[in-house]
């Protein structure tokens, strides 16, 4: 090869890494495209397309990844990638097994451990999640990103101080995070601080003004339709406290749900004392389906 190609397909990759960082994913695929047309064994161009295809919610985006495996099966690096296309699809399940293929080829690498932790959270194994996240952060004590993982793992395990104090120290490492601002938005509401949470909502928004969950926290604030129906569920997928509150939650959500409908009269809901109710614990789990599914529509992480 001549090192005028070489030259060229660097410059490309670089562009194309640029373009995928500053979010342009249909530019970012052309010139990783014509890089592929100098070097087609090369496995990186591969990568940013599946990078760039799965935030543009393209299907195919794992399979580019899975290319760039076959070329260099040893590289942790394109397992990780592989993993990560699968969860910015929202496929955690899909993505766990190449995660502990990247962990099990490079074990010192936090972002790997980091990952893995993040994968068994979105799957329910928050527990689990905990030593993962553990190993990242010393390996390398400055990541924001480990440090945002094991404050929604801590969570979710009932540990809400440790929480908030990884939610922070990832704060003092990156204020400027849309994320980490949004889920300190969610904290407050949590503890009723209407005012704070405010502000980092609105914080988060300025930051990424496409930022979903920040702005669901501000319709939440600002009293819209169905804002209680959202903190209830957020609630019921989220906070600690085991199967005992889940009924309770699930009673709430859905009685405010159906409670702010114009198409469904709460009567329907909203049992006395007697029968209804026992039939309401009877089809426990059919209610815990419908707003699994109501909350997954909203924009929210219900496992």
């Amino acid at each position: 090869m001549q090192g005028a190609d070489q030259r060229q397909f660097e410059r490309l990759c670089r562009q194309a890494d640029f373009l995928l960082h500053t979010k342009r994913y249909a530019l970012c695929i052309d010139y990783a495209l014509k890089a592929l047309a100098i070097i087609p064994d090369d496995p990186r161009p591969h990568v940013q397309i599946a990078y760039a295809k799965a935030r543009l919610k393209d299907s195919e985006a794992p399979e580019w990844a899975r290319k760039a495996i076959a070329l260099e099966p040893e590289n942790a690096q394109w397992h990780a990638a592989l993993a990560d296309t699968y969860g910015i699809l929202g496929k955690w399940r899909e993505a766990l097994t190449p995660m502990q293929d990247a962990v099990k080829l490079d074990p010192e690498k936090p972002g790997f451990q980091s990952g893995m932790g993040q994968c068994l959270t979105f799957l329910g194994k928050a527990k689990e999640a905990v030593p993962y996240l553990e190993r990242a952060l010393e390996l390398n004590p400055q990541s924001a990103v480990s440090h945002a993982r094991m404050s929604v793992a801590l969570f979710k395990t009932g540990d809400t101080k440790g929480s908030s104090q990884h939610l922070r120290k990832a704060l003092e490492l990156k204020p400027d995070d849309p994320n980490l601002q949004t889920l300190l938005g969610w904290e407050y509401t949590r503890k009723g601080k209407r005012k704070q949470g405010n502000e980092a909502f609105y914080e988060a928004l300025r930051l990424d003004p496409t930022l979903a969950t920040a702005k669901l926290g501000i319709r939440a604030r600002l009293g819209s339709r169905f804002s209680l129906a959202d903190v209830f569920l957020r609630a019921a997928f989220s906070n600690p406290g085991g199967k005992r509150l889940l009924f309770l939650r699930i009673f709430l959500a859905l009685f405010l749900l159906f409670e702010t409908s114009t198409s469904i009269h709460s009567i329907y809901l909203w049992p006395v004392w007697g029968v209804e109710l026992i039939l309401l614990f009877a089809f426990y789990r059919i209610a815990h389906r419908v707003l699994r599914f109501v909350a997954r529509r909203r924009g929210i992480n219900a496992v």
